[in-house]
């Protein structure tokens, strides 16, 4: 069977979104109608229902899978694929890894980082855990790390030492502050237990994970857990000479 019949593009009268294929894919899609669109590389791409892309290894990075998750989400019902010829070295997990910052606030949009995806709240949901909800049933992943934006001793260290603490799938990893919230939480998958952040977060969500038959673990990962929700919270990021280096301390000094 040709690849493209095996993966199902172009069935339903669905224009698909070829990027970099191989000349016998080319050929099979010239007998297709309707006739796919082919991209060059994955920078000219457009969204479209259905995308299949043909990266060289070199291209599978975080930013690579980062737009095009971005083309995925803004497509209703979006498909997508990546086609490997199995001659090359898969990726590393943490190599696939992209960032999703979820916010309504263009000055904040304006400041995240190429590589990263932006996604924009929904103005019809009211509250934390119904966007972040939203999000994730966009992004259809299989892992989601939810990371606040008010932790100030964040590292790439720090997140890798979440990441090993946590059980293999189905699992719940929380990091918790002091007043018992969710700092940082890794769903493997996400959406098998509603979300319920604001007071006690910490213990709603370690019960709904048990709940719907997920291992739960508390990682112990000092950098994560200082938020900065009160006065308290940044007299103890200013008592130590590393809260005093980090970006935020930096600022409010």
């Amino acid at each position: 069977m040709s690849v493209l019949a095996t993966l199902g593009l172009g069935a339903d009268g669905v224009r698909a979104m070829l990027i970099d294929p191989p000349d016998e894919v080319l050929d099979e899609a010239g007998q297709l109608d309707p006739r796919p669109t082919v991209a060059s590389s994955l920078q000219v791409a457009e969204p479209a229902l259905q995308i299949a892309w043909w990266p060289q290894r070199e291209e599978l990075t975080a930013e690579g899978i980062s737009k095009l998750a971005w083309m995925l989400s803004v497509v209703e019902g979006a498909k997508g694929w990546l086609v490997s010829d199995g001659d090359e070295e898969s990726p590393t997990r943490e190599e696939l890894l992209a960032a999703v910052v979820l916010t309504s606030d263009e000055a904040v949009e304006a400041e995240v980082p190429a590589g990263a995806q932006v996604l924009g709240e929904d103005p019809e949901l009211r509250g934390l855990s119904a966007q972040i909800e939203r999000a994730a049933g966009e992004l259809g992943v299989d892992e989601l790390l939810i990371l606040h934006a008010d932790l100030p001793l964040v590292t790439a260290e720090a997140l890798r030492d979440l990441v090993a603490q946590a059980p293999e799938a189905p699992s719940a990893t929380l990091v918790r502050p002091a007043d018992g919230g969710t700092n940082a939480m890794l769903l493997r998958p996400p959406g098998r237990f509603p979300l319920a952040y604001g007071r006690g977060s910490g213990d709603l969500h370690e019960a709904a994970a048990r709940e719907a038959g997920l291992a739960v673990r508390r990682a112990d990962v000092p950098a994560l857990a200082l938020d900065l929700d009160t006065p308290a919270d940044v007299r103890v990021l200013l008592s130590t000479a590393e809260g005093r280096a980090s970006q935020a301390g930096r600022y409010l000094v």
